[in-house]
């Protein structure tokens, strides 16, 4: 495992680094429409080539990673299209970058997906993602193609193939990849459900050429308590030689009486002792207010030659009369002093529309023992609490230095983010240089039926229609914590949830018992602006 301390170093930057493997990540503070990030990468926000996703997880341009910020699909405005230009100094034009065009069905599910480079004065396509849905929407095939500039063709690249039961749960997923003339398999995961809709287990195979036939890899085998949430993710691999399922790693989560979760303990199978052994663990607790806002997150490692837990970092966290969070103070562990050590402060202050308007970040001189100026970002917005500006300084010993710029925001009549610009501070001429521009265009869909509208996580929630408890399948891009809201189909806010998750395959239970019958969009969102949004009804 990487040194936890080394993660903290740029936790608050804004390209955040991809969080190390067994790594807590903050709660960060509320953010306002169409910012994914607190911090902006150097030099400016949305300005880098467009990637692809890998395999079947779904990992869109860091544009359109923006758009679940932006609205959301109970409000009925989908992003149609998006493009990004480039300010070319030389030559003081603009030039273009990357796009993405999406098309829905008329109740929003997503259909295709087409990005495009700007090259040699021209567009020229790049890679798309195709479709295909059931008379239900749910996906029955995800297929990915690459352009051809040669050509002028798109051509297989990979395709996804689902099958579900008739509650809408993914029971096959078989990932096949194109050779340049035939589909070839490459690995397929079988899933099994109790009845309640549960996730049980998730055996995972790869395809094996010199047999030509499919051979196990891993298995995933889920417990749950009474209330449906997660008490035990258990992980096996196969073992070829002994033709048999060996134990790998295990994950047990402890509730309080509200299930709440306030411990995660992560074990390694240990095949000389034929035995568990711990490896870390995250302890939380929670404000006494009954509002469940996180207080502590607290990181340990298990000390093998002692047997016992050594503390290494936490977090604590502040929160307004609003919920807003206010501060976040990350400390390490001094096992020499025998105490918690500062080591990095971040205090936002919000409007009245609880809107943040002041972010500061600090780091902790221990030669001093004071808190010293690192960053700061302003917000600024207008008179309907729509972002107008964003403002980046750096602290240079007696004052703060502008580094960058987020200005230009230019709203829709329903309030869709449909312009931005970003700039870099010039320290030589004192004013701030064009870098890029983004502009985002939207149509109007009707929320029909029961359609996942965007799957950055390739989340299957499960049952739909629900009763009590929803659990959440999905592959996860980063450690760290999850936003979870649902909101009706008004758009109205009906209840929020932050969910701590590791790198990979997870699973997630949220109580939903309190929730009046309807429709409703789930809306689940990363600190790294990665999204889903998915239709279900109660």
């Amino acid at each position: 495992m990487k040194s936890f301390l080394l993660l903290f170093l740029g936790l608050w930057a804004g390209v955040m680094v991809q969080a190390r493997n067994h790594s807590i990540a903050p709660v960060f503070p509320k953010t306002p429409e169409g910012v994914v990030s607190l911090r902006p990468s150097f030099p400016a926000v949305w300005s880098g080539a467009m990637p692809l996703r890998q395999r079947a997880v779904h990992n869109r341009s860091a544009l359109a990673q923006s758009k679940a910020a932006m609205k959301t699909a109970a409000e009925q405005w989908l992003l149609v299209g998006e493009r990004s230009d480039l300010y070319d100094m030389p030559t003081t034009t603009w030039m273009g970058n990357d796009s993405g065009a999406y098309t829905y069905t008329p109740s929003g599910a997503e259909l295709t997906e087409t990005y495009a480079n700007y090259s040699a004065s021209a567009w020229h396509s790049t890679y798309r993602y195709i479709y295909t849905l059931n008379s239900s929407e749910w996906v029955t095939e995800e297929l990915g193609q690459t352009w051809n500039m040669v050509s002028s063709a798109w051509e297989n690249d990979y395709h996804a193939l689902s099958t579900y039961d008739g509650s809408g749960n993914e029971t096959e997923n078989i990932y096949q990849e194109w050779t340049g003339t035939a589909w070839q398999n490459v690995s397929k995961s079988m899933s099994t459900y109790n009845g309640s809709g549960w996730l049980t287990e998730d055996v995972v195979q790869d395809w094996d050429l010199g047999s030509s036939a499919w051979v196990n890899n891993v298995k995933y085998m889920y417990s749950y308590n009474g209330a449906g949430s997660t008490i035990m993710l258990q992980v096996q691999s196969w073992d070829d030689i002994g033709s048999a399922w060996v134990n790998a790693s295990e994950t047990m989560i402890t509730y309080n009486g509200d299930n709440k979760p306030v411990e995660y303990v992560f074990q390694n199978w240990d095949n000389v002792s034929s035995a568990w052994i711990n490896s870390y663990r995250y302890l939380i607790t929670y404000t006494p207010d009954g509002l469940y806002n996180i207080e502590t997150y607290t990181y340990q490692n298990w000390d093998l030659p002692t047997s016992v837990w050594l503390n290494t970092g936490r977090y604590g966290y502040a929160y307004d009369g609003a919920g807003n969070q206010t501060q976040s103070i990350f400390e390490v562990w001094d096992a020499v002093g025998v105490l918690w050590q500062n080591y990095q402060r971040v205090s936002t202050s919000y409007s009245g529309a609880n809107k943040p308007e002041l972010t500061i970040q600090e780091n902790w001189n221990t030669g001093s023992g004071l808190w010293e100026y690192d960053f700061k970002t302003e917000y600024a917005y207008d008179i309907n609490d729509l972002l107008t500006q964003i403002d980046y300084y750096t602290w240079a010993t007696l004052a703060w230095e502008p580094v960058s710029r987020n200005s230009g925001y230019t709203y829709d009549p329903a309030s869709n983010l449909t312009f931005m610009m970003a700039e870099t501070y010039n320290t030589s001429t004192a004013v701030f240089d064009p870098d890029t521009r983004n502009y985002y265009y939207y149509a109007l869909f009707s929320p029909v039926g029961l359609a996942t509208t965007r799957n950055d996580f390739g989340v299957r929630v499960f049952p739909n229609p629900v009763t009590d408890q929803i659990s959440i399948d999905g592959t996860f891009m980063t450690d760290g914590m999850l936003q979870l809201q649902l909101l009706d189909m008004n758009g109205a806010l009906r209840m929020a949830v932050t969910q701590p998750v590791r790198t990979g395959k997870g699973h997630i239970s949220v109580p939903v018992g309190s929730l009046s019958a309807g429709s409703y969009v789930l809306s689940i969102t990363d600190q790294y602006g990665h999204s889903s949004q998915v239709k279900l009804v109660k």
